[in-house]
């Protein structure tokens, strides 16, 4: 792993398949590994605010910035599913036999394709305020800042629009 600014901060990147992906460690050095997928529009320094709580129960937190964002080069994914077989080869190069992975808000998906891409080496997933996979939804603008109950099931009984979206 190489540091960008010999070692001032907790960020560096790893070269997965000739690509800089951009990682970041909070919390216990060598404690037990969270995976956190950072949210859709961040990137893996919001761990930062995890930092002290990490440290008091001895776990450690690798954020790894998605593609194009954070120290992340930036490369296309078919599918949100590909990404958990970006972080099995992070999670090689850190020499992390099994772990934990959590993903909050854009990251809710991502962590679940890691769960699904490592099954023997994924003990624990976590979404938190998890969206659901934009590939999934045919019309997302539809959608708009609606309060759940009304986009799974409005008040007239009909279907909302995250019914009709989903397939």
């Amino acid at each position: 792993m190489q540091s960008n600014n010999g070692g001032t901060d907790s960020g560096s990147t790893v070269l997965v398949d000739s690509r800089r992906v951009g990682v970041w460690r909070f919390g216990s050095p060598g404690g037990w590994p969270l995976v956190w997928n950072h949210g859709g529009l961040s990137c893996g320094m919001d761990a930062t605010v995890m930092d002290e709580a990490a440290r008091s129960c001895g776990a450690e937190i690798i954020a790894i910035d998605r593609p194009g964002i954070g120290r992340s080069d930036l490369w296309s994914m078919a599918s949100v599913g590909q990404w958990g077989h970006t972080v099995a080869q992070v999670a090689d190069l850190l020499l992390l036999d099994d772990f934990a992975v959590a993903g909050w808000s854009g990251g809710g998906p991502f962590a679940l394709a890691c769960a699904a891409a490592m099954p023997g080496r994924v003990r624990v997933v976590a979404t938190i305020d998890g969206m659901a996979p934009l590939e999934r939804l045919r019309n997302v603008f539809e959608i708009g800042f609606l309060p759940d109950e009304l986009l799974i099931r409005p008040p007239d009984g009909r279907r909302g629009p995250l019914r009709r979206c989903c397939n």
